[in-house]
C-alpha cells in the first residue's frame, strides 16, 4: 500500500511540475504577443537635424530599425532663415535607399 502512495506522490508532484511549465511557457507566449500588438517588433524611426552656423538647418527622419515588407519613412528638411534663392539638391546614396527597398526573398 505504501508503495502505491508513493507512486501517487510522485505523480502529483510530476503533473505540479507540468502544470507550472506550461503556466510558464503561456506566460511567455502571451508576453510576446502582446509586445507584438503593441508595436514592439515594428518599424522604429530615428531623427538627427543640425544648424550650421550659417543658419542652414537640415533634419532628417530615417528608418532605425525596419522589418521586410513594410514601408520605412525618409525625409530630408533643409531649411535656411530667408529662404534660397533658387533649387537645392540633396543627394543620398543609391545604396542605402536599395537596402530600404526590399520586396522580395533572396534566395528565390
Amino acid at each position: 500500500m505504501a508503495d502505491v502512495l508513493d507512486g501517487i506522490g510522485i505523480e502529483i508532484r510530476r503533473e505540479r511540475r507540468d502544470h507550472r511549465r506550461r503556466a510558464v511557457a503561456l506566460g511567455i507566449l502571451v508576453a510576446f504577443v502582446g509586445a507584438g500588438a503593441l508595436g514592439a517588433f515594428g518599424v522604429r524611426e530615428g531623427r538627427v537635424g543640425r544648424r550650421a552656423p550659417s543658419g542652414l538647418r537640415i533634419a532628417v527622419t530615417y528608418p532605425q530599425i525596419a522589418r521586410p515588407g513594410l514601408a520605412v519613412p525618409i525625409s530630408v528638411q533643409v531649411s535656411k532663415p530667408g529662404g534660397f534663392d533658387g533649387p537645392i539638391d540633396v543627394a543620398m546614396p543609391t545604396a542605402y535607399l536599395q537596402m530600404l527597398d526590399e520586396n522580395g526573398f533572396h534566395p528565390d
